[in-house]
Protein backbone atom coordinates (compact mmCIF):
# COMPACT_ATOMS: atom_id res chain seq x y z
CA UNK A 1 0.00 0.00 0.00
CA UNK A 2 1.77 3.08 -1.17
CA UNK A 3 -1.10 5.56 -1.04
CA UNK A 4 -1.48 8.89 -2.74
CA UNK A 5 -1.89 12.52 -1.84
CA UNK A 6 -4.59 14.59 -3.51
CA UNK A 7 -4.74 18.38 -3.54
CA UNK A 8 -8.14 20.02 -3.91
CA UNK A 9 -8.78 23.71 -4.43
CA UNK A 10 -11.86 25.07 -2.69
CA UNK A 11 -13.35 28.52 -2.20
CA UNK A 12 -13.85 28.92 1.53
CA UNK A 13 -15.48 32.18 2.60
CA UNK A 14 -14.15 34.02 -0.45
CA UNK A 15 -10.61 32.72 0.02
CA UNK A 16 -9.25 30.05 -2.28
CA UNK A 17 -7.54 27.34 -0.27
CA UNK A 18 -5.87 24.07 -1.12
CA UNK A 19 -6.92 21.07 0.90
CA UNK A 20 -4.61 18.08 0.98
CA UNK A 21 -5.96 14.57 1.46
CA UNK A 22 -3.76 11.54 1.96
CA UNK A 23 -5.23 8.26 0.72
CA UNK A 24 -3.64 5.18 2.27
CA UNK A 25 -4.63 2.79 -0.49
CA UNK A 26 -4.04 2.48 -4.22
CA UNK A 27 -7.65 1.35 -4.72
CA UNK A 28 -9.77 4.49 -4.49
CA UNK A 29 -13.42 4.25 -3.55
CA UNK A 30 -15.10 7.23 -5.23
CA UNK A 31 -17.84 7.42 -2.58
CA UNK A 32 -15.26 7.47 0.21
CA UNK A 33 -13.25 10.09 -1.68
CA UNK A 34 -16.32 12.31 -2.08
CA UNK A 35 -17.09 11.99 1.65
CA UNK A 36 -13.48 12.79 2.55
CA UNK A 37 -13.49 15.86 0.30
CA UNK A 38 -16.82 17.05 1.70
CA UNK A 39 -15.58 16.55 5.27
CA UNK A 40 -12.36 18.44 4.53
CA UNK A 41 -14.25 21.36 2.96
CA UNK A 42 -16.74 21.49 5.83
CA UNK A 43 -13.93 21.37 8.39
CA UNK A 44 -12.08 24.18 6.62
CA UNK A 45 -15.24 26.29 6.42
CA UNK A 46 -15.95 25.62 10.08
CA UNK A 47 -12.40 26.63 11.01
CA UNK A 48 -12.72 29.83 8.94
CA UNK A 49 -16.02 30.74 10.63
CA UNK A 50 -14.62 29.99 14.09
CA UNK A 51 -11.58 32.18 13.37
CA UNK A 52 -13.92 35.13 12.75
CA UNK A 53 -16.00 34.32 15.82
CA UNK A 54 -12.93 33.73 18.02
CA UNK A 55 -11.90 37.39 17.73
CA UNK A 56 -14.94 38.46 19.79
CA UNK A 57 -14.34 36.05 22.70
CA UNK A 58 -11.92 36.00 25.58
CA UNK A 59 -9.80 32.84 25.63
CA UNK A 60 -11.87 31.32 28.46
CA UNK A 61 -15.11 32.40 26.81
CA UNK A 62 -14.13 30.76 23.54
CA UNK A 63 -13.15 27.50 25.29
CA UNK A 64 -16.54 27.44 27.03
CA UNK A 65 -18.19 28.18 23.67
CA UNK A 66 -16.36 25.26 22.01
CA UNK A 67 -17.24 22.86 24.86
CA UNK A 68 -20.89 23.86 24.52
CA UNK A 69 -20.80 23.24 20.76
CA UNK A 70 -19.08 19.88 21.26
CA UNK A 71 -21.72 18.91 23.82
CA UNK A 72 -24.52 19.94 21.48
CA UNK A 73 -23.03 17.97 18.59
CA UNK A 74 -22.66 14.88 20.78
CA UNK A 75 -26.28 15.18 22.02
CA UNK A 76 -27.57 15.76 18.48
CA UNK A 77 -25.70 12.72 17.15
CA UNK A 78 -26.97 10.55 20.02
CA UNK A 79 -30.58 11.73 19.63
CA UNK A 80 -30.40 11.29 15.84
CA UNK A 81 -29.24 7.72 16.32
CA UNK A 82 -32.05 7.10 18.83
CA UNK A 83 -34.52 8.43 16.26
CA UNK A 84 -33.03 6.10 13.62
CA UNK A 85 -33.42 3.13 15.97
CA UNK A 86 -36.96 4.19 16.90
CA UNK A 87 -37.95 3.85 13.24
CA UNK A 88 -35.74 0.76 12.64
CA UNK A 89 -33.83 2.52 9.88
CA UNK A 90 -30.33 1.63 8.74
CA UNK A 91 -29.19 5.23 8.24
CA UNK A 92 -29.91 8.59 9.86
CA UNK A 93 -32.02 10.70 7.51
CA UNK A 94 -32.37 14.50 7.53
CA UNK A 95 -35.84 14.10 9.06
CA UNK A 96 -34.33 12.17 11.99
CA UNK A 97 -31.74 14.91 12.53
CA UNK A 98 -34.48 17.57 12.45
CA UNK A 99 -36.57 15.66 15.01
CA UNK A 100 -33.50 15.18 17.21
CA UNK A 101 -32.58 18.87 16.94
CA UNK A 102 -36.06 19.86 18.13
CA UNK A 103 -35.69 17.57 21.14
CA UNK A 104 -32.15 18.70 21.97
CA UNK A 105 -32.85 22.43 21.64
CA UNK A 106 -36.20 22.45 23.43
CA UNK A 107 -35.18 24.81 26.22
CA UNK A 108 -31.85 23.04 26.54
CA UNK A 109 -33.47 20.45 28.79
CA UNK A 110 -35.60 18.30 26.51
CA UNK A 111 -35.29 14.95 28.24
CA UNK A 112 -34.93 16.42 31.75
CA UNK A 113 -38.10 18.46 31.18
CA UNK A 114 -40.01 15.34 30.17
CA UNK A 115 -38.79 13.53 33.28
CA UNK A 116 -39.83 16.44 35.52
CA UNK A 117 -43.25 16.48 33.86
CA UNK A 118 -43.68 12.75 34.35
CA UNK A 119 -42.68 12.87 38.03
CA UNK A 120 -44.95 15.87 38.63
CA UNK A 121 -47.87 14.15 36.96
CA UNK A 122 -47.34 11.01 39.04
CA UNK A 123 -47.23 13.06 42.23
CA UNK A 124 -50.45 14.88 41.34
CA UNK A 125 -52.08 11.55 40.48
CA UNK A 126 -51.06 10.12 43.85
CA UNK A 127 -52.52 13.15 45.64
CA UNK A 128 -55.80 12.84 43.75
CA UNK A 129 -55.95 9.13 44.49
CA UNK A 130 -55.32 9.77 48.19
CA UNK A 131 -57.98 12.46 48.35
CA UNK A 132 -60.57 10.24 46.69
CA UNK A 133 -59.87 7.26 48.96
CA UNK A 134 -59.78 9.20 52.26
CA UNK A 135 -62.62 11.68 51.80
CA UNK A 136 -64.47 10.22 54.76
CA UNK A 137 -61.58 9.94 57.28
CA UNK A 138 -58.64 12.21 56.41
CA UNK A 139 -55.83 12.65 58.95
CA UNK A 140 -54.00 15.93 59.41
CA UNK A 141 -50.50 14.51 58.89
CA UNK A 142 -51.42 12.70 55.67
CA UNK A 143 -53.34 15.71 54.37
CA UNK A 144 -50.33 18.01 54.98
CA UNK A 145 -48.01 15.49 53.29
CA UNK A 146 -50.35 15.22 50.30
CA UNK A 147 -50.66 19.01 50.01
CA UNK A 148 -46.85 19.27 50.00
CA UNK A 149 -46.69 16.54 47.33
CA UNK A 150 -49.34 18.40 45.31
CA UNK A 151 -47.34 21.64 45.46
CA UNK A 152 -44.08 19.89 44.48
CA UNK A 153 -45.82 17.95 41.71
CA UNK A 154 -47.39 21.15 40.36
CA UNK A 155 -44.01 22.92 40.37
CA UNK A 156 -42.34 20.00 38.60
CA UNK A 157 -45.11 19.85 36.02
CA UNK A 158 -45.00 23.62 35.47
CA UNK A 159 -41.19 23.60 35.11
CA UNK A 160 -41.44 20.91 32.43
CA UNK A 161 -43.56 23.25 30.28
CA UNK A 162 -41.33 26.27 30.77
CA UNK A 163 -38.09 24.50 29.79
Amino acid sequence: MSGAEVGIRADIDGTERTLRLHIDSDAIDIGALERAVLEAVMEARSAAHLAHIHERFSQEGFETFRRSIDGYIWQLARESDLERRRWSATQISPAYVDAAARRVTRGGAGRAGRVRGTVGSLMLGAVLSYLLTTLEHPTTANTVAMLAAAVIGTLLLKSSFSS
